[in-house]
């Protein structure tokens, strides 16, 4: 059952934190041996790290593109730069 809960939260299979988030409340309260709780821990720090490397991302892209958004060809700038921020939030 470790095997399982390991495989299961490998970043290759999980697109996002949010998604391992949500694993996590579904294992949460199913009745389980203290070991296999335990691991369950275990992976709420792997989740927080996975998601402050999503954010970390993001914060990257903003601050790349802050002072000029890339936005699509027929856009206006301030719906385009409103886009691409609502764009980058969602990715959180």
């Amino acid at each position: 059952c470790k095997n399982l809960i390991d495989e299961s939260f490998k970043e290759e299979k999980l697109e996002s934190a949010e998604e391992a988030f949500q694993l996590l409340e579904k294992f949460k309260d199913i009745n389980t041996l203290d070991s296999i709780r335990n691991k369950m821990t275990s992976k709420v720090s792997e989740v927080l790290k996975q998601y402050m490397s999503s954010l970390q991302v993001v914060e990257q892209t903003f601050q790349e593109g802050v002072t000029s958004p890339p936005i699509s060809r027929n856009q206006p700038p301030v719906a385009g730069s409103i886009a691409w921020l609502r764009s980058l939030y969602f990715r959180i």
